[in-house]
């Protein structure tokens, strides 16, 4: 095929190859298209340029074996529809809308981290900033499943609720709450967005537009209502591991705290707190071990542990 377009993100390959991804139109084809290109020349593309090219579509690599790696569903529910392998790329200009811009700006934060930390902090400080986990170390991702705190360097509730703006802006909770949602959406354009970015940004919204009209929130409709979006948006996020394990984890933290509830205020001891905060980690970890188990082939105990010490250090850093 050949064919015009726009480099919209650009990375590496695990072979060293440059992927990039092209919002393009191709030959013979009336509709713009999002194309996964491995190119294996020397040459390096930026995000912004406008490129032309030529080469071979291939098909997307399937599962090999139970638990590896899924290229087709991964790609499919990003949202290519082809895997180009290209023989030619040619520069024609420079692309000035907004999504190139949203991805300039987090390439030159990526840049501003590599420059003034190792590269292991670097790379684990991208993925919780701009959602690109692609620079974490193997070794390092491999320490972080193991100890069960994985979530913490994928952006989700954790990372958006730091925005909650209300009592910063000193306004009326109407107010905040829609200032919130906008700074949300904001950094949701900013970051290489995932199913549980997108979960935690549905349900942080319905929450603020209920406080905005005088409605009470409702978790379980509230998960129902981000739930039911997302899949209108891309019905394969059903059967990927990410969407799977966001809402496992949370239904179980909204079912730890509802036990915890049950419980009256004068009947609260002094460590009830910490007793309190174990229970809801047990609970966010048995209702995902399931999920983990089958994608992962391995639950972490210590996780139940890890996340109480993780979790308050993750929100400062």
């Amino acid at each position: 095929v050949t064919g015009e377009g726009v480099i919209l993100e650009e990375g590496e390959t695990t072979s060293g190859n440059q992927k990039l991804t092209l919002r393009c139109s191709l030959e013979k084809q009336e509709k713009p298209c999002k194309v996964y290109a491995v190119w294996i020349g020397e040459e390096r593309f930026q995000e912004g340029e406008r490129v032309a090219f030529s080469g071979e579509i291939v098909p997307f690599s399937k599962q090999s074996y139970p638990g590896g790696y899924d290229e087709q569903l991964y790609l499919l529910t990003k949202g290519y529809e082809y895997k180009l392998y290209p023989e030619k790329i040619k520069v024609t200009g420079q692309d000035t809308s907004l999504s190139v811009r949203l991805a300039r700006a987090r390439a030159g934060v990526q840049m501003v981290l590599d420059r003034i930390l190792p590269a292991e902090e670097s790379g684990l400080m991208q993925a919780v900033l701009t959602g690109d986990k692609e620079k974490i170390p193997d070794e390092s991702y491999t320490l972080y499943s193991k100890a069960g705190v994985v979530h913490v360097l994928c952006i989700s509730g954790l990372h958006l609720s730091i925005l909650a703006l209300e009592k910063a802006l000193g306004r009326s909770k109407r107010t905040s709450a829609l200032v919130t949602i906008f700074a949300v959406f904001a950094f949701l354009l900013f970051i290489k967005s995932s199913p549980s970015s997108y979960r935690a940004a549905l349900m942080i919204t319905v929450v603020l537009l209920g406080r905005a009209f005088y409605r009470l929130p409702d978790a379980l409709n509230t998960m129902a209502i981000a739930a039911f979006l997302l899949l209108l948006f891309q019905p394969l996020y059903l059967f990927h591991a990410g969407f799977q394990l966001s809402f496992l984890t949370v239904f179980g933290i909204w079912f730890g705290i509802g036990r915890m509830e049950r419980k009256k205020k004068k009947d609260r001891g002094k460590f009830d707190w910490l007793k309190e905060s174990l229970l809801v980690s047990l609970y966010a970890s048995l209702f995902s071990y399931p999920a983990v188990a089958y994608y992962f082939s391995s639950v972490s105990l210590v996780g139940i542990f890890a996340n109480l010490l993780i979790v308050p250090l993750s929100g400062l850093l």
